[in-house]
């Protein structure tokens, strides 16, 4: 098993949901108003 590897796969899980994150909380502020 390659360490590396499960850590990158960890890192680019983590970023994609702070991205969602982001876009979620951008979203909910427009649309509450």
């Amino acid at each position: 098993m390659m360490p590396t590897l499960l850590w990158r796969a960890i890192f680019f899980t983590q970023s994609i949901n702070s991205n969602a994150n982001c876009i979620w909380k951008h979203l909910h502020r427009h649309t509450k108003k």
